[in-house]
């Protein structure tokens, strides 16, 4: 976990992979382990995301008024888009108070 400013938002910017061969608790889909459960918050916004194998989940986590704005950029292996491709996206973000 890195300390980071996006689009003048300052907070954290954290990587998570699945390790391969990693036996996790996970969702199932037709009876079949697909994701780890990452993240869930109801209110006062939907938030769920999960990790999959073959995937690096970037999470910026940045400080906003009263809470926390969550930005994630997903890598995935067979993917054509990369992280470091999918972070200059972000880093082109501007955010207004």
């Amino acid at each position: 976990m890195f300390r980071t400013t996006v689009g003048g938002l300052q907070g954290v910017v954290l990587d998570v992979r699945v390790e391969p061969g990693a036996r996790l608790p996970s969702c199932t889909f037709e009876g079949k382990p697909f994701a780890l459960f990452m993240l869930y918050r109801s209110i006062p916004a939907s938030l769920e995301h999960a990790v999959t194998a073959g995937m690096t989940m970037r999470l910026y986590l940045l400080s906003h008024r009263q809470g926390t704005l969550a930005v994630e950029v997903s890598d995935i292996d067979t993917a054509p888009g990369t992280l470091r491709s999918l972070s200059a996206v972000v880093r082109g973000f501007r955010f207004t108070q």
